[in-house]
């Protein structure tokens, strides 16, 4: 396993992916990257617990995305393709980070 020295992120590989996911996720949420681009949050529901409209829901997801800055989420994608063995590259391919 290679360690990064710089953060606590490890190498993604074919084996450890239940190690690697909360670690990126703690990496990125140091470095101010997880809040704005990959962990938009949208209520599905409304204050009285009820199911919210499915439009209203989607609506409010597509604003939260498109007011995200794109040189953060370009950062964002460049963190999690740095931390990742060189088997993984292929799933690699989105420019979106949350499609990683």
């Amino acid at each position: 396993m290679h360690a990064d020295k710089f953060s606590l992120v490890t190498w993604l590989n074919n084996v450890n992916a239940a190690e690697w996911f909360p670690r990126t996720k703690s990496g990125l949420i140091k470095k101010k990257l997880w809040t704005h681009v990959i962990g938009i949050i949208v209520s599905k529901t409304k204050s009285d617990g009820t199911a919210g409209p499915a439009a209203e829901v989607a609506a409010e997801f597509k604003s939260k995305i498109e007011g995200c800055d794109a040189a953060t989420m370009a950062e964002a994608r460049a963190e999690l393709i740095l931390h990742v063995d060189a088997g993984q590259l292929a799933y690699m391919t989105s420019t979106d980070p949350r499609e990683i």
